[in-house]
């Protein structure tokens, strides 16, 4: 199993084979609260080899901080079934949109995707202040 991408987005959805992405791709989370979280998505696309078609796969996305796990903040299993009939097809792509609530306090964190207890790949990202900036100064239309 490859992981083809892994994005965070403000919205995802799987229809008919293909993601739909809304807002996809973001890094920096403005917020000028010191505590709370956030509901987002977390879209990745997944090669599926031969071998693993047809079996039930599970999946678990952990949220970290300074390379410590704050928890898993989502969890669950899909399968994709093999193609019927005589196929060529040595590879599936399954499109996995998860709901994942994140925490916005002032940092930097990591999402990571795990698949069958094996680490496939993570996106970060910083939460700051839009009244200070992420390099200590204010921004352009900040207010």
């Amino acid at each position: 199993m490859e992981l083809q991408f892994l994005m965070l987005a403000d919205a995802a959805e799987v229809s008919g084979g293909k993601m739909f992405i809304l807002g996809g791709g973001w890094n920096v989370f403005y917020n000028n609260q010191r505590q709370g979280s956030h509901v987002t998505m977390l879209a990745a696309a997944l090669s599926l080899g031969w071998a693993e078609l047809g079996n039930e796969h599970t999946f678990v996305v952990d949220l970290e901080e300074a390379g410590q796990r704050l928890g898993q903040i989502a969890s669950g299993t899909f399968s994709m079934p093999k193609p019927t009939g005589d196929s060529f097809v040595k590879h599936q792509t399954f499109m996995l949109a998860v709901p994942i609530e994140v925490t916005v306090k002032p940092g930097s964190f990591r999402v990571k995707l795990v698949v069958d207890g094996k680490a496939l790949g993570s996106v970060n990202y910083s939460v700051v202040d839009p009244r200070v900036g992420q390099f200590g100064k204010g921004f352009v239309g900040s207010s």
